[in-house]
């Protein structure tokens, strides 16, 4: 799911491109769960979380555990907390997947 393979090549390209992702973060007032990124993007939990954590190795997204939950944000240079503390609204992690 969320990649299709290339007849000539035989190698497989990615069905969602990175821009969603992070879009799907930025529309989210800066910081969110797997899940809603899953949701936004239209592809499934797993697809999303592998992607994240890639997005999150090459230094393009970062997260913080929240609970027993993983909130990303885009790494823009700025704090996680300030972001937080500017817009004056705390993440709603009522709906996260746990154990991420």
């Amino acid at each position: 799911p969320g990649a299709e393979r290339d007849d000539d090549s035989g190698q497989y390209t990615e069905t969602y491109d990175t821009e969603r992702f992070l879009s799907a973060i930025r529309d989210s007032e800066g910081m969110t769960g797997t899940q809603d990124v899953a949701d936004a993007v239209g592809c499934e939990y797993e697809t999303a979380y592998k992607r994240l954590r890639k997005l999150a190795e090459e230094g393009t997204v970062d997260s913080e555990k929240v609970a027993n939950a993983r909130a990303w944000f885009v790494d823009d240079g700025g704090d996680a907390a300030e972001t937080e503390t500017e817009s004056g609204a705390e993440a709603d992690t009522s709906d996260w997947k746990y154990g991420e």
